[in-house]
């Protein structure tokens, strides 16, 4: 828990909590794990020297985050953006999703693209939420998208496509499978000012290797791997990452914000998450076999932000914050009964 009295610094009063996503990959890979912590360290200091910009030129709280966002999808170790997994057909499409909370106007923004080959799929999500913001204001009759296909299909995707992943799907087109696929799962990016309660909340992912050229995954759909919401004086937002096909059946980021935002009161926003966690991990297990799931988010209210993670299944959950000042994976071993790991750090 954090709050404004801790420092007199306007950059480290900004809450940011980033994550690369949920993989198997970072169980026995500690090189991986390293890298990977040190790039989210990274997304937590060009987001904070950012806000240092806007306090200068005067440049919206969304240049912080839309700042973060580029660092962590640029980077070759997460599956979006360069460095996805290729599709069946070798092009490379990126889904993405993202709200933005306004206490001033109590109004909560949205905006998603999918099927999207872009270098940076959520500053093209935000795109969408400026263009409904212009669009509706015109008082035409004509409603904005909040969805919208990505570019053209039949544009080149190739150099989004990095060399190890080019390998990587000659070996499965040849061979049928391949020993190390490489990069993490949907990334996801929060920012949010504990002042104001203002926050712009983010998700990105590239889907499966070698999942259907049409198909759209979790990161795409509001309300599954991404979501905020406002209730009151607290502000919530959550994003999501695993499974994408299960995540968008529970509508996870939306289930865990709804939850965090009814019963912050009573409980501790990750006993909330990770109780949400355990009731659909069990849900879906009754129909198939276990799910990865995992849920990183932010609550602020009353000048505090609160960030909470938990999550289900095999693998880890790579994670950084400003709030805490250290990164860490969520990691396997020290699973309670319901099988949900929340607070269990290899720093």
């Amino acid at each position: 828990r954090y709050t404004m009295s801790d420092t007199d610094s306007e950059t480290e009063a900004l809450a940011v909590v980033v994550h690369a996503g949920a993989g198997w990959q970072y169980q026995d890979d500690k090189v991986l794990r390293t890298r990977v912590r040190k790039l989210l360290r990274r997304v937590v200091k060009k987001a904070q020297i950012a806000i240092d910009q806007q306090c200068e030129w005067g440049h919206p709280l969304e240049r912080s985050f839309l700042e973060a966002a580029s660092v962590v999808e640029k980077d070759e170790l997460t599956n979006t953006a360069c460095g996805s997994f290729p599709r069946n057909d070798g092009s490379v499409r990126c889904d993405s999703c993202m709200y933005v909370v306004n206490t001033d106007s109590k109004v909560v923004e949205c905006g998603a693209v999918v099927c999207n080959s872009s270098g940076r799929p959520i500053e093209d999500a935000w795109e969408v939420v400026v263009d409904q913001r212009h669009k509706n204001r015109q008082g035409n009759g004509v409603v904005s998208p909040i969805v919208t296909v990505g570019r053209p299909w039949d544009d080149d995707t190739r150099w989004l496509l990095t060399k190890r992943m080019e390998k990587t799907y000659k070996e499965v087109k040849e061979y049928g499978s391949v020993d190390s696929v490489g990069p993490t799962d949907t990334v996801g990016v929060i920012v949010a000012d504990p002042v104001t309660g203002r926050m712009y909340v983010g998700s990105s992912s590239g889907g499966g290797l070698m999942c259907s050229s049409r198909r759209v995954g979790c990161a795409g759909v509001l309300g599954a791997a991404c979501w905020a919401g406002l209730d009151g004086s607290a502000s919530v937002g959550v994003t999501a990452s695993g499974q994408g096909e299960a995540i968008i059946k529970a509508g996870l980021a939306r289930r865990v914000g709804e939850a965090v935002l009814g019963l912050y009161e009573e409980e501790e926003p990750v006993i909330i998450a990770k109780n949400v966690l355990a009731l659909l991990a069990f849900e879906h297990s009754i129909h198939e076999q276990d799910v990865v799931m995992a849920v990183m988010g932010v609550i602020v209210r009353d000048g505090y932000a609160t960030q909470f993670y938990a999550a289900t299944g095999p693998g880890a959950f790579p994670v950084a914050s400003s709030l805490s000042r250290v990164s860490g994976v969520v990691c396997g071993g020290a699973a309670n009964s319901s099988g949900i790991r929340c607070g269990q750090w290899e720093l």
